[in-house]
């Protein structure tokens, strides 16, 4: 007996148990009994047998089995005539699992143009298991549990599983070995890969420029799988969904030039289930190839694995593939787990969550992290790319984790975004928008040439800029602690569509700051900093050579500035003019716009569509969105009074005029 490492079950009638069944023994010089055969000549000399097939080039052997077991001390080898043969071996119903613990090999084809084309199908309804010592060494190897016929005219095999589930699945027990040199296939309604097994195939080139070795294992109520006339599958297709539960478990070893595993279940306790599993993919020929793809319906869980891709030669590493590519309808999940991919690292969770967590995932190419729900990278993950995407439709994290990209790090959600403890570094740009939502970052740090925070709503917490030259909007509030902010050359541009509170312990570097109402600067030397004029808000007209600060409502600042122009504040102690301001030692040339909130006129009690016009003013921006008339503003209320009414198409009058 032996013992999954997965908590998941996986085989047939075993619903609360880890441990793999107990079968009845069987005599180790077993042998498969023979029912009938067509185009096939079947020979047994002491404990081996010799399947010979007869059915010319292209040609299937169908063989019908009573009965599939091979003992430990016992063989079964598959002789080819032809180019391009099939052995089609099928078990009767009443003929119970396949117990597999001895040899299966194949003596290929002499003088048939190529040294091994043929392909053995082994189909059993009742489930095939491969026990310890079993070592299976073919061309081509095809296992299912459905029901098949193989149509020699289009070299496809054609499975369907007719509403009928298989006790056991396809299992490979601990010591067993599988290997095919152009693909071993599986298709079932729950496949097993215990700790300690192998499935492999030839990681070279083989004949054909897309013909590489391939491991593939579908669970399904029905596929198709085309195959090439080498043996290689060619194309998977007809793939009927399912919603039995249904599940992949891979506890061992995969090593292939492109592994495939796919479930069409879209049952709630489906998945796709990696616990211990190591698997490498080699890129070896021209195309798409060298990949690990793990496509399920429900749910993909990676745990405790490491997932490898690499190149075969020097020349197949400019080539496309070499990526690993998680596609979940429900969850994707990463945990404990390492990815090292010479091209794409892809986690998708269409519906659900995708979560890369206490994992190291590192790729040459892109890194996509993307849900239907929430992405995170969390908890001590370490996530490497040329470019790193992060996005969630409900919210997208980076939380105690570190993002590196060569060019751009983007975290993206059509609502919030939260950084805790993430440290995030890339060569181009960190890009942070929350489409409808907010900006949280706690104990953040974020260093690249540039940085972009977009919020609708608020941008909050504390973040060290590392001296990035930093783009910080939001459609309401910007409330942050800024570290690293006083570097001239890489300085701050923030717009906050209400109230903006900038705090830092150093000097802070500023190219432009706008707020719609009260604005609070807090720093040790608040600097003019670059003046970047094709990146700044500014008014048209105004001087490229001073930083620029525009505040709607009251304007505090420690330190204060001086304000050397000659017009006095107004009662209120509101600036309503331009003012330049700077140091005492006059080195600082800052320009202040600072302009009187507005003051509503009275509303009159009718309402419309069911609320007062008081209401409705409430929900108003309280700046335009443009600032072309900045420049002609004199008293500092008839710009917003004029976009307050153009905005509510209510009629709007002076205070003064009243």
């Amino acid at each position: 007996m032996r013992k999954l490492l997965s908590t998941t079950i996986v085989v047939g009638l075993l619903t609360s148990t880890s441990i793999m069944p107990a079968f009845a023994d069987i005599a180790v010089d077993t042998l498969p009994k023979l029912d009938s055969a067509i185009n096939a000549d079947v020979t047994t000399s002491g404990n081996n047998m010799n399947v010979q097939i007869n059915a010319g080039q292209g040609g299937v052997g169908t063989i019908n089995w009573g009965s599939f077991n091979v003992g430990k001390d016992a063989g079964v080898n598959y002789e080819f005539t032809a180019h391009n043969q099939t052995a089609l071996n099928k078990v009767d119903a009443a003929g119970g699992l396949s117990q597999i613990y001895g040899k299966i090999t194949s003596s290929g084809c002499s003088g048939c143009g190529y040294d091994a084309t043929g392909k053995v199908i082994l189909i059993n309804p009742n489930g095939v298991l491969f026990g310890d010592g079993a070592n299976v060494n073919l061309n081509s190897f095809t296992v299912s549990t459905m029901n098949g016929t193989f149509d020699a005219n289009k070299n496809e095999l054609q499975l369907d599983r007719n509403g009928a589930t298989s006790k056991y699945g396809i299992l490979v027990e601990d010591g067993a070995k599988i290997y095919a040199d152009k693909g071993v296939t599986f298709a079932s309604d729950n496949v097993s890969i215990y700790n300690g097994s192998k499935i492999s195939t030839n990681i070279g080139p083989n004949v054909g420029e897309n013909s590489f070795g391939k491991i593939k294992i579908v669970t399904s109520d029905g596929v198709n799988f085309a195959y090439y006339n080498n043996g290689a599958v060619k194309e998977v297709s007809g793939i009927k969904g399912a919603t039995d539960k249904m599940v992949v478990s891979v506890n061992g070893e995969l090593e292939s030039g492109n592994i495939d595993i796919r479930n069409y279940s879209s049952n709630v306790d489906s998945e796709i289930n990696l616990n211990g599993a190591a698997l490498k993919a080699t890129k070896a020929v021209k195309g798409n190839d060298g990949n690990i793809w793990l496509t399920a319906s429900n749910k993909v869980v990676v745990d405790n694995s490491d997932l490898t891709t690499t190149n075969y030669s020097d020349a197949a590493a400019a080539q496309e593939g070499g990526n690993i590519r998680i596609l979940a309808g429900n969850k994707s999940s990463v945990t404990a787990s390492k990815f090292n991919s010479v091209g794409k690292v892809e986690a998708i969770a269409q519906n659900g969550d995708s979560v890369i967590d206490n994992s190291t995932v590192t790729a040459a190419k892109d890194v996509n992290v993307t849900a239907g729900n929430i992405a995170s990278i969390q908890k001590k993950s370490t996530v490497k790319g040329n470019n790193v995407n992060v996005v969630g439709a409900k919210r997208s994290q980076v939380h105690d984790s570190t993002v590196i990209a060569n060019e751009k790090i983007n975290v993206n959600s059509d609502n919030d975004v939260w950084f805790y403890s993430a440290k995030l570094k890339a060569g181009k740009e960190v890009n942070a928008k929350a489409s409808k939502g907010y900006i949280l970052a706690q104990d953040t740090s974020m260093e690249s040439p540039k940085v972009n925070l977009d919020a609708a709503t608020n941008v909050t917490g504390n973040i060290d800029l590392k001296n990035s030259q930093a783009n910080i909007y939001a459609g309401n509030d910007i409330d942050l602690t800024l570290a690293n902010v006083g570097d001239r050359n890489n300085d701050l541009v923030a717009k906050a569509g209400h109230d903006m509170t900038i705090n830092t312990d150093g000097d802070l570097a500023v190219s432009s700051l706008i707020s719609g109402n009260d604005m609070t600067l807090n720093a040790k030397r608040i600097l003019s900093g670059n003046h970047k004029t094709s990146e700044v808000l500014r008014h048209e007209g105004d001087s490229a050579d001073r930083a620029y600060i525009e505040v709607g409502g009251k304007f505090t600042s420690n330190p204060d500035f001086e304000v050397t122009d000659s017009a006095a504040p107004t009662e209120d102690g509101l600036y309503n003019k331009r003012h330049h301001i700077q140091y005492e030692d006059g080195t600082e040339k800052i320009l202040l716009v600072n302009k009187r909130p507005v003051v509503n006129p009275p509303v009159q009690e009718e309402t419309v569509d069911g609320e007062d016009q008081a209401q409705m003013l409430n929900k108003l921006p309280r700046q335009p969105e443009t600032y072309s008339n900045v420049a002609n503003i004199t008293d500092g209320r008839t710009t917003f009074v004029d976009v307050f009414a153009a905005a509510s198409q209510i009629e709007i009058v002076d205070d003064e005029e009243e």
